[in-house]
């Protein structure tokens, strides 16, 4: 039988290279982000903080490390959601749901 922490290692694992992909591809065109949703991408972050925190406190210490890319990624996507959210909302141009 394959151990639990195998299997959350394994996932993580994915997990960071997707990250890691991701995270090059935002360095290339930072446009990429600008239809990011700034409360989905907050909610994305505080899931994986929660992920990261339950590592640390399983003591699977290879998730967590795995993780912690996962954590930073969602924390610069939020705030640069938040901060393009804000803008477009200074300047008028908030998307508003058609009718």
């Amino acid at each position: 039988m394959i151990n639990v922490e195998t299997v959350f290692n394994i996932g993580n694992l994915v997990g960071f290279i997707g990250t890691i992909l991701l995270i090059y591809e935002v360095i290339k065109n930072r446009n990429v982000l600008k239809d990011f949703h700034p409360l989905g991408s907050m909610l994305n972050f505080i899931a994986v903080l929660f992920f990261t925190f339950n590592y640390y406190q399983l003591c699977i210490w290879i998730s967590f490390w795995f993780c912690l890319t996962s954590v930073v990624l969602w924390l610069m996507v939020s705030f640069y959601s938040i901060k393009n959210w804000l803008k477009n909302r200074k300047d008028g141009k908030v998307r508003r749901k058609p009718k």
